[in-house]
């Protein structure tokens, strides 16, 4: 774990997005970014309460990206969040705090499902 710089043993879903990218939801820690490096390594996104682009919540339950490999990010106890992958910035969407019926409502707006 030390050598990928996994910081939280509850990962709840790795996902690989069309461009090839790895992210990790994690229980603690956030958004993780996989990077393939020479040195293979996990950059983290957290929740600063400071920063308004920043996560809503450590605590990622589900993640899903949209047509431009930016990510849909739903957390417990925070919302959804749209995760901008080229800026590392997040926006709170003000839908509702269950973070399962928001990635439903996501997904039926967003791509029709």
């Amino acid at each position: 774990m030390q050598r990928f710089n996994l910081k939280d043993n509850l990962v709840r879903k790795i996902y690989k997005t069309k461009s090839g990218k790895i992210w990790l939801a994690t229980g603690k820690y956030g958004l993780g970014e996989w990077k393939n490096e020479l040195s293979p390594r996990i950059d983290y996104y957290l929740n600063d309460p400071l920063a308004i682009s920043s996560l809503s919540n450590n605590n990622v339950y589900d993640l899903v990206a949209d047509a431009q490999d930016n990510l849909w990010v739903s957390t417990y106890g925070g919302g959804l969040n749209y995760f901008n992958t080229k800026t590392g910035r997040a926006t709170h969407i003000d839908v509702t705090n269950n973070y399962w019926k928001d990635l439903k409502w996501i997904a039926a707006v967003a791509f029709g499902w």
